[in-house]
């Protein structure tokens, strides 16, 4: 099966004003905010953008990605979330990505027995979720704002 990248990508996230966001060099300036479901995601996201000198452990760090965003959304500092988590919020102006997208490396994958009598309904399946990765793919803009 193809790779789905947009599902995994992902978004540096921030309520209004984000003028102060310019470029990832900027983030040295904002309050990084963490969740535990993805630890990894600042220290990720740098090596992909290559953004240099930035403590990406700094910051608080919420339990749920859910508060995260909530985080975000009431203005106490940047978050970093996948794309269909936030999308509704960037479309509706809840959110800001003022630095873009940046696709994850990393991939999804539906599996399942060769032998299996529901294989009509996991072809439907895989047909309707590829359907769906590449809708998120027209949504990608270059930067949102």
């Amino acid at each position: 099966m193809p790779q789905l990248p947009p599902i995994t990508t992902t978004v540096v996230l921030c309520m209004l004003p984000f003028d102060r966001l310019t470029r990832p060099s900027d983030l040295k300036k904002a309050v990084l905010l963490h969740t535990d479901t993805r630890p990894q995601a600042w220290s990720d996201w740098l090596r992909l953008t290559g953004t240099r000198g930035l403590e990406a452990a700094s910051g608080p760090r919420f339990e749920h990605t859910y508060f995260l965003l909530e985080a975000a959304a009431s203005g106490l500092g940047v978050a970093i979330a996948s794309l269909p988590l936030v999308k509704e919020d960037l479309a509706g102006g809840r959110l800001v990505a003022p630095l873009g997208f940046v696709r994850s490396p990393g991939s999804y994958y539906l599996l399942y027995p060769k032998s299996t009598p529901n294989a009509a309904r996991i072809a439907a399946f895989a047909a309707w979720i590829m359907a769906e990765a590449e809708a998120e793919s027209a949504f990608l803009p270059t930067a949102s704002g």
